[in-house]
């Protein structure tokens, strides 16, 4: 598969994953990315389903409390996407739960959310 057969949304994410390992990689042991969009066949989203894989849920779960928070959810976006009823829903659940779950258009706003995050800003 040629590398721009990825969608763009990837290249953002791999882009945070990239900087967190820079600049803070202890933290990246607490990184879980959390596969509820990857494409597939039939058979094998059927098996990912039985394994707990549902629609909505962020991409990105950050399993490190700051002093507020439980952890924190990132859904990322390219500039132009747009999140699901899903996600949405999914997002607002889990700050009801005392997480921080936001929707992120791009790498450089995620990076700002984790620095605000591990700053205790959020």
């Amino acid at each position: 598969m040629p590398i721009r057969d990825f969608p763009d949304e990837w290249y953002e994410q791999a882009a945070v994953i990239d900087w967190v390992s820079l600049q803070h990689p202890w933290l990246t042991d607490h990184i879980i990315y959390i596969m509820a969009d990857l494409k597939c066949s039939a058979r094998v989203g059927n098996m990912l389903n039985k394994m707990g894989r549902k629609k909505g849920r962020c991409d990105l779960f950050f399993a490190y409390p700051n002093k507020s928070k439980f952890g924190l959810f990132i859904e990322m976006k390219t500039l132009t996407g747009k999140p699901t009823k899903e996600q949405l829903e999914f997002i607002k659940r889990m700050n009801n739960f005392n997480y921080y779950a936001c929707v992120s258009y791009g790498a450089d706003a995620a990076i700002e959310i984790i620095k605000k995050y591990l700053a205790n800003e959020l």
